[in-house]
């Protein structure tokens, strides 16, 4: 399977999505590509070996998601850093792990929704 080193973002404006490019372009990091919300029901592994398959409107939380996939420490570091800068609201980190791999956008999202939830409530 194709496993490159990318980011994959979803939630961004598109004026957002230019910054983006250029902190890609900058700090000399691995690419990205965006995940819209009409590829909810879509596997996570399916998005990172390309494929782009439109599926029905799904229901996605209203948040912003970086997700690194094959990244080093340092490049998620620098990457992290940069991004924080962009936008008004402060998107949710994650790296693919062998089992969000095999999760839809849509299970990964509300997942990593209900952790940053409990983070907030018990002031981790």
């Amino acid at each position: 399977m194709k496993n490159n080193s990318r980011m994959y973002v979803y939630g961004f404006e598109e004026n957002e999505i230019e910054e983006l490019k250029k902190i890609v372009s900058e700090n000399k990091l691995p690419g990205f590509s965006t995940i819209n919300k009409n590829m909810g029901n879509m596997k996570v592994r399916d998005i990172i070996k390309g494929l782009s398959v439109s599926t029905y409107d799904e229901e996605l939380p209203a948040c912003k998601l970086v997700l690194f996939n094959k990244f080093t420490d340092k490049q998620v570091e620098t990457a992290i850093k940069a991004i924080r800068g962009i936008g008004k609201s402060s998107p949710i980190f994650a790296s693919v792990t062998p089992t969000s791999m095999n999760w839809t956008v849509k299970h990964l999202l509300q997942e990593l929704n209900k952790e940053r939830e409990w983070y907030l409530k018990n002031g981790k």
